[in-house]
C-alpha cells in the first residue's frame, strides 16, 4: 500500500497581516517555508494549522513537512523544537 497525503493551502497569507508575528517567524524560521493550510492523511480527520518545511535529516536533499501548530501561540515554540534537531 502506498501512503497517500493531501495538503491544501487555505488562506496561505492571512497570518502575514500580523507584522509582529511575521517578524518573530522570520527571526526563528529564517528562509524556511511556512504556510497555513490543511492536511488529510487519508482518514476522516483534517489537520488545519501552520505548516513548514525543513531539511530532512534522514534523506539529504529532501524536505520534511512539519506541523507547527493550530494557533500562532504554538508556532514559535514548535519551530524552536524542530530546529533543535538540526
Amino acid at each position: 500500500m502506498i501512503p497517500v497525503c493531501a495538503v491544501e493551502v487555505v488562506m496561505a497569507d492571512f497570518w502575514k497581516e500580523d507584522p509582529v508575528f511575521v517578524q518573530r517567524v522570520n527571526n526563528v524560521w529564517k528562509d524556511n517555508v511556512i504556510w497555513y493550510g490543511a492536511r488529510d492523511d487519508g482518514g476522516d480527520q483534517w489537520r488545519v494549522g501552520f505548516w513548514g518545511l525543513l531539511p530532512n535529516l534522514w534523506e539529504p536533499g529532501k524536505k520534511a513537512l512539519c506541523f507547527l501548530g493550530y494557533t500562532k501561540d504554538q508556532v514559535i515554540p514548535r519551530m524552536k523544537t524542530y530546529l533543535s534537531f538540526l
